[in-house]
């Protein structure tokens, strides 16, 4: 058995030391069946929101931790989300003066 030290995870959760088991190794006998890969432990991903009002896609990206973003929708501030109301209104008065 081998023994691994005490560390912190990336998501800042700390492991203790503890000793490792070995895995046994595979048998070479034609017999047998070959081993499955468990899935990773994924997280599964939300479910999605109801969102009210209007939203902007927000491409993948990397943090400059280095942590992956992943590709989803973001809903726009009021400030942001009437910007386009306003210049449309703009542009009809004005064809309303001509």
């Amino acid at each position: 058995m081998s023994y691994v030290r005490p560390h912190v995870r990336r998501d800042g959760t700390p492991v203790k030391g503890h000793y490792r088991r070995q895995r046994p190794r595979a048998a070479t006998s034609s017999r047998t069946a070959p081993r499955r890969r468990a899935a990773r432990g994924r997280t599964p991903a939300p479910r999605p929101r109801p969102v009210s009002g209007p939203t902007t896609y927000v491409a993948p990206y990397y943090r400059a931790d280095g942590t992956r973003v992943r590709g989803h929708r973001r809903t726009l501030s009021p400030a942001a989300a009437g910007t386009g109301a306003g210049i449309i209104f703009l542009l009809i008065l004005l064809l309303l003066a001509l």
